[in-house]
């Protein structure tokens, strides 16, 4: 499966790149809810700043899934592609998250359900990587230092 750039069309998309780029965005919101003070955040805002952090997770998910499906059989120009877009220090991001248990007004806590989830699919993306056609300076080593 092509998604990357082709280059006997007027124009040209490179979705592995799109892709990664739009899951950078979503973590980073993540992250900067799950960064929040709990004082910060009014009580008629906790289902709104919840329902918002459950929708990135889901994004960031799908989001991760497709690269998943681009890199099975293997695919090594998807694999290379996606060592290269910067797609590991997102995954040492996502790795890195925690889960947030607080209490202010009424119970605050996020759902760790997703959290769980994103980072098994990150995990899965990580080991797609591994899967060898054969393995290149780009993968292995740059993988093994994540």
């Amino acid at each position: 499966m092509c998604i990357r750039d082709r280059n006997m069309h007027k124009v040209s998309y490179n979705m592995i790149d799109l892709i990664v780029r739009y899951l950078e965005i979503l973590v980073y919101e993540i992250k900067s809810i799950n960064d929040r003070n709990a004082k910060e955040i009014n009580p008629g805002e906790l289902e709104i700043i919840k329902s918002k952090k459950d929708l990135c997770c889901f994004h960031s998910i799908l989001a991760i899934k497709a690269l998943i499906e681009s890199v099975q059989g293997p695919c090594r120009r998807n694999q290379e592609a996606i060592g290269r877009s910067g797609f590991l220090t997102i995954a040492n991001e996502v790795l890195n998250l925690g889960f947030v248990y607080k209490k202010t007004h009424r119970e605050y806590y996020f759902s760790n359900y997703q959290i769980c989830k994103l980072k098994s699919e990150c995990t899965i993306l990580l080991l797609s990587l591994l899967e060898p056609v054969s393995y290149t300076h780009l993968t292995l080593p740059t993988i093994c230092s994540v």
